[in-house]
This record gives C-alpha cells, structure tokens and sequence, in this order.
C-alpha cells in the first residue's frame, strides 16, 4: 500500500496553526502536511537524553562522545548509562543531548522544545515521584519531536490514540510520535540502543524493523508473546537467523517509524529551505517571480528526497517521481493576504517508497 503526502506552504507571521520540525521559534515559514492513505496499492536532530527525579540539576549540553558526557553527568548517572549504550551503536561520533532535572521530567519538555533535538529518551520513566510513560507521552504528542519509552510492563502501555483537538475538532488521536520498547530487565534503557542506531541516518534510508542493536541482550519470547508486545504498538528485541534484530518498528499508534520520520524530514527541509530564501534576499517580491522562488525551494526538497540514495519518495507508475509541487499565482491571491505579505497558496504531494519488512515464498519439490 502507498502512502501519499498532501501538504500546504505558508509564509508570513500570519500563518497560524500549522505542524513543523525542529528549532522553529523564529521560523517566517509554516508547514502543514496530512496522510492520506491509498488503498489497494502498496539524520535530523539529536537525541536528548531527559533525567527527571535528579538531585541536582544538569542544564541542556550537547555531546559530542562518552567523554563529554562523562565530563558533565559522571559515570554513575543513568544518564551516562544510557548514553554509553547510545553511543554503542556506531563506531563514527555523533551528537546527543543529556538534561537532568530535580522535578519531573515531563514538566521540562515544554521549556526544551527551543533546542534542537529529535528523538527523547527518558531513562527514569515511571520511577518512583517521575513522570510515567503515558505522562510523557501526552505532553510529546503535541509537538513535533518523538518519544521512545523503554517498557517495563505492558500494562503501562497507553492507548493508542488519545483525546484531542484535530482540525478544530474534538478527535482521538494516534500515538504517532511515541514509540514503545518491550524490554523488562531493570537498569537496561533499551530504547537509548535503538535511537543511537538510527539517530545517524538519513530519513528514507531505513526502518526500524530488523535493526541489529549492539550491547544489548535479546529476549527469549515465544511467538505469542512477541505479538502480544506488537498487539500493545510495542516492538521488541529477539533473535532471528542468529542475529539479535528489533521485531515490528511502529509507533504505538500504529505508524511505520521511518513514515513519520520521512513526513517531519520533509516538513523540516521545506521549512528551511523557503526560510534561507527569506533570509538571503534583501526583498522577495510578492509577484510571481517572488512565488516562483518559493516554489523552487519546495521542488528542489522533492528532488532532493527522491532517488540517488535518499528514499523517501516512491517513482509513480509512468516512472517517473511521484510528487506534485503547486503554488498559486499572484492572481489568485486575496488583496487582504497581500496586504499582510502572507502568501498561503503552496501547495504539494507525493507518495512514500515503502519497505518490505516480511514475505511469503512458494515452492514445490519435484521427485
């Protein structure tokens, strides 16, 4: 089944109400995307490491190795435990977040969402006076970042979708941007392995089923019990063809990881790429020379995400690139929008490369 992408640019201080990736406080540019489902056919960021429940606190660092998280948090924090395994998974440095709070951790998030982290890890979820996992959850669902909870108990596991405003609608919402690890051995923040693994790579590139995780122990589940942990929107670490791989790598809402990825990555170029064009000209006139320069940056993130290694557009049926870049002409525009210098006519779509993740396979023996 394909996915299609339908989105909307906006740009101006007027634009309200949209959905965007990363640091985007100061940003004139606004992105809105939805995901339509066709039936029938089929590294940004860093991650942060959030201690809550701590006696003394440690302000947002970025770091770079283990060193430098040693250095700020000391080797007997959970903080730096979660970073050794985080770090564990690849043999090139890449950047991470740690903060340690004395409060609760799901308290602090709000104050953070100016940084430029992606991935939130939280090794002291559900202990005693902390924030539990659906805690967490809520308060990251409404932005734009992703939560990776390292399960205990399936019986902690929240809904998957919960209450909420969508559309200027009451809605149950899925759980889209939290993401369940079964993993019951205490002192042992899985999660912290996965987000290491795939905090480095480029969105489209990957899934997060089948991940081989380094430092960390499979479990002995049966297959009853791997899909009760898949029934919960968990996944979990067994051991296939003799390596030690993630099983299904969904949200607990039921989306693909690398889908969500895929979607905030494009949001995210388009934001910047439309903001450097503001950024880097003393005056983009509202006309359509003015238009066509947003435009450009739009199609150029499409081509950007299509082909040549980066895979998270799919080629259509006619082979060629299946995506839609169309911004209205100054001629459709509202005098009140061009009085504001608003422009809210952008438009574009595209179409997910998906992944196989399973397979049947048919033989017969011939005697």
């Amino acid at each position: 089944m394909a996915d299609t992408k339908v989105g909307t640019a906006k740009v101006g201080a007027s634009a309200v109400g949209a959905v965007s990736a990363g640091n985007v406080t100061s940003s004139d540019i606004k992105v809105q995307l939805s995901l339509v489902k066709a039936v029938g056919k089929s590294g940004f960021g860093i991650p942060l490491i959030l201690a809550g429940g701590q006696d003394q606190e440690i302000p947002y660092t970025e770091c770079l190795d283990l060193d430098e998280v040693r250095a700020v948090c000391g080797v007997n924090s959970v903080i730096y435990t979660a970073a050794a395994l985080m770090l564990a998974q690849s043999t090139e440095r890449f950047k991470i977040a740690v903060r340690a709070v004395t409060g609760k951790s799901a308290e602090e998030i709000p104050n953070l969402l100016g940084k430029d982290w992606r991935q939130l890890v939280v090794p002291t979820e559900g202990a005693d006076g902390e924030s539990t996992v659906e805690e967490l959850s809520d308060v990251v669902e409404a932005t734009d970042r992703m939560y990776f909870a390292t399960v205990r108990d399936l019986n902690t596991v929240p809904e998957a979708a919960y209450s909420g405003i969508q559309d200027g609608q009451p809605a149950q919402i899925a759980r889209d941007r939290t993401v369940g690890f079964y993993y019951p051995q205490k002192g042992v923040y899985a999660t912290a392995a996965l987000v290491g693994k795939i905090a480095q790579k480029q969105p489209g590139t990957y899934t997060c089923k089948n991940l081989i995780l380094d430092n960390l122990q499979p479990l002995e589940l049966d297959d009853t019990m791997v899909q009760s942990v898949q029934d919960k929107g968990c996944l979990t670490f067994v051991t296939k063809a003799g390596d030690n791989v993630t099983t299904e790598g969904k949200t607990i809402g039921g989306e693909y990881i690398d889908i969500v990825d895929g979607k905030d990555y494009i949001i995210y170029r388009i934001q910047h790429d439309s903001q450097k064009i503001l950024n880097q000209s003393d005056k983009v006139p509202y006309n359509d020379n003015g238009i066509a320069q947003l435009e450009a940056a739009c199609v150029g993130v499409m081509k950007d995400c299509y082909g040549d290694g980066n895979l998270i557009i799919a080629t259509g049926d006619d082979g060629k690139p299946a995506y839609t870049v169309q911004y209205g002409k100054l001629s459709q525009t509202s005098a009140a929008e061009r009085a504001n210098r608003h422009y809210s006519l952008g438009r574009f779509s595209f179409s997910l490369l998906g992944a196989i993740h399973s397979a049947d396979v048919n033989g017969s023996i011939i005697i």
